[in-house]
């Protein structure tokens, strides 16, 4: 068994040489297909060596996002199934349906520098899914001062690291951090192991309606899951966020409960909690309306903090909020309770903001 399985595309073998390398030479024991022995049973060969991988980094470029990579994205999916998975992109290229969700760490134009923040924070998944190597340090020190921009590319951030070097590439400049968020994984308290994918797609489902907010960001999956069993102060400070929601799930035959908590990353301190029920049905659109109706509240509860600024403050933001405002006005009359007439006029005004910020065309 191998500590790293590397997937690629064939043409891809000379850029992917480098990183097999420095894996080595970090003391990982690395397989890829450059191994198999001619006349040997190459399908069965691949396969074994996929399932029994500790870690399967698969390199996303031109060719294995294209049509010709089914056998890339085959073994891609088998990795999240595992989830051993570790996405590297080596092109700038968008991601196949259903491999988006995780973020990939870029290494487009690495040429085997090993001191490269970029290699180091593939290094630090590595480390997170596979253990530290034999013979080797457990921590990965990055670069003192590292530009989290060196992290980006293609507008996907390079987050799904852990360890001490990985947190400090992963956290957001001091700016961004005010109104930022992270959504750790939902514990299943159903008794049921089975049912840890529905309470994974409420997680999923509110990452993608928080950021939807105007203003806010939310870390992604990978990085979130990373945290998954520390507690919420410990989350805020590796992902070096002021807000992070938490929560669980419970089923009975009658009820599917979602009850979700809002803590404050520096105290610990819960800041708003809500419970949610729902009787058994699709679990798409259970997970759908329960993440919709949580960034509602959210969105309340952050901006009356403060905690939720608008991009723009300038005269024409604030006829914005003055048209909005006329308009909530206008049907305040209509709404049950002064919560859904704040709940209405921030929504108006977000969804405005989305439309200002689309290009003109």
């Amino acid at each position: 068994m191998s500590d790293v399985f590397v997937s690629y595309k064939a043409e891809d073998r000379r850029r992917v040489r480098p990183l097999v390398e420095a894996l080595e030479a970090e003391s990982y024991s690395v397989w890829w297909d450059e191994q198999i022995g001619g006349g040997a049973a190459w399908r069965q060969a691949i396969e074994a060596e996929l399932n029994s991988a500790k870690c399967v980094i698969v390199a996303w470029s031109k060719r294995s996002v294209g049509p010709e990579g089914t056998f890339v994205q085959d073994e891609a999916t088998r990795a999240q199934q595992r989830r051993v998975y570790v996405p590297v992109i080596i092109d700038k290229v968008h991601l196949p349906l259903g491999f988006g969700e995780t973020q990939a760490l870029p290494l487009t134009g690495w040429k085997g520098d090993r001191s490269d923040p970029r290699y180091k924070a593939v290094l630090a998944a590595v480390q997170r899914i596979a253990g530290a190597a034999e013979g080797a340090a457990k921590d990965v020190t990055p670069t003192a001062g590292v530009d989290r921009r060196l992290v980006l590319a293609g507008g996907v951030a390079a987050a799904a690291v852990a360890g001490v070097g990985g947190w400090a590439l992963l956290k957001p400049d001091a700016a961004a951090a005010a109104n930022s968020i992270a959504v750790l994984p939902f514990a299943n308290l159903s008794g049921d192991p089975a049912q840890a994918y529905f309470s994974d797609g409420i997680a999923e489902e509110l990452r993608s309606a928080l950021a939807r907010l105007a203003g806010l960001q939310v870390v992604g999956r990978t990085s979130s899951e990373a945290v998954r069993d520390d507690d919420a102060e410990t989350a805020a400070r590796k992902l070096g966020v002021p807000n992070v929601l938490t929560g669980s799930v419970r089923q009975s035959p009658a009820t599917i409960r979602v009850s979700a908590q809002l803590v404050d990353g520096d105290s610990g301190m819960e800041r708003w909690s809500q419970n949610y029920d729902k009787p058994p049905g699709d679990a798409i659109q259970i997970q759908t309306e329960i993440a919709a109706n949580v960034a509602r509240a959210l969105s309340i509860a952050l901006g009356s903090a403060g905690g939720l600024r608008s991009p723009s403050a300038g005269p024409g933001m604030r006829v914005l909020k003055i048209c909005c405002c006329r308009r909530w006005s206008s049907r305040r009359a209509s709404l049950p309770s002064p919560t859904d007439a704040r709940l209405r006029c921030w929504t108006l005004q977000s969804r405005s903001i989305r439309i200002m910020r689309e290009p003109m065309g």
